[in-house]
């Protein structure tokens, strides 16, 4: 492959820029934010700076790594304006949205829908690693609209990265997200915000806060102009989710203040269960399909909701 382009030089773009460096003759980069582009630029993260244009004209591979609400728009453009074999890799974390815009774009086959799942709370370039992605799960959604080329471009890229490959149904993937990456995120806002309005000025906190706050709020470090659209674009399925938690929430309260001992403890042993099966990273309903796994979805909600009762 001659060179990728990456529209979006954040976090996840830049670390994607690092991680297939050696895969390509160049990597240029487009951000409307110019402190992004250019510390991408100082830094080698990538080699030149295109416009939509000349990415669109030029590239072999484009990596859309931008707010989902501006990919609604961006990428269709960028499909426009595509020629020859050129693939389209969105790594937005909600694809139902995406998936429905593109969804009768006559160069639909050009487009992969994927999400490396990997972030840090430290937003833009600078938080970007080489190895972010190593270890971790690439899901693809809608293969089948694919074409056998650009899933075959794809797959390279993120095996190149160090990742597994996951195919999924949008709106699994969108349920499953919310689940366990919009919602954690959701918590540890609502820690911070709790702490703060709580304390009424009062900075004491700071001095005796540890690891408990620190690891509850560290994703609340994440960018807004991340995560509004995403809560926004998600949310049938982060507010199903949120009910649920709120739920466990109020089962708690309701037993401390009863002083229900024996139900706090099968409570936190329920959710300690929980913890160890993602610590002894179970696969939980998946299938093996061409070296990769294929999700069987079973009910992510009554999952939750028979989990912890």
């Amino acid at each position: 492959m001659k060179n990728i382009s990456i529209v979006g030089t954040g976090l996840i773009g830049c670390s994607i820029g690092l991680g297939v460096k050696t895969m390509f003759k160049s990597i240029a980069g487009f951000d409307i934010n110019p402190q992004n582009l250019d510390y991408a630029l100082k830094t080698g993260m990538i080699t030149q700076s295109w416009s939509i244009e000349r990415i669109a004209y030029e590239s072999d591979i484009i990596i859309v790594a931008v707010p989902v609400d501006v990919a609604l728009t961006i990428i269709p453009d960028i499909l426009n304006k595509i020629k020859g074999d050129t693939v389209v890799i969105d790594v937005g974390s909600t694809k139902s949205s995406i998936c429905r815009v593109v969804k009768d774009h006559p160069k639909r086959d050009r487009f992969i829908a994927a999400h490396p799942m990997a972030g840090s709370e430290i937003g833009g370039p600078q938080g970007s690693r080489e190895d972010l992605f190593n270890g971790r799960t690439a899901i693809i959604c809608q293969s089948e609209q694919s074409s056998v080329f650009g899933l075959n471009q794809a797959k390279e890229i993120f095996r190149m990265l160090g990742m597994t490959i996951d195919y999924m149904n949008e709106d699994t993937h969108d349920s499953l997200v919310a689940l366990v990456s919009h919602l954690p995120q959701i918590v540890s806002y609502g820690i911070a915000n709790t702490v703060g309005q709580s304390m009424n000025g009062n900075q004491q906190w700071c001095g005796i806060a540890a690891g408990g706050f620190d690891s509850s709020t560290r994703l609340a470090k994440s960018l807004a102009e991340v995560w509004t659209p995403v809560l926004m674009q998600n949310k049938r399925h982060i507010s199903e989710y949120l009910q649920l938690f709120i739920h466990q929430i109020e089962t708690i309260k309701e037993l401390i203040d009863v002083d229900d001992a024996e139900a706090i403890n099968r409570f936190i042993h329920q959710s300690q269960v929980v913890r160890e099966k993602f610590d002894n990273n179970s696969n939980g309903n998946k299938e093996k399909k061409d070296g990769s796994k294929t999700i069987v979805r079973t009910g992510a909600t009554a999952a939750v909701a028979s989990g912890i009762k």
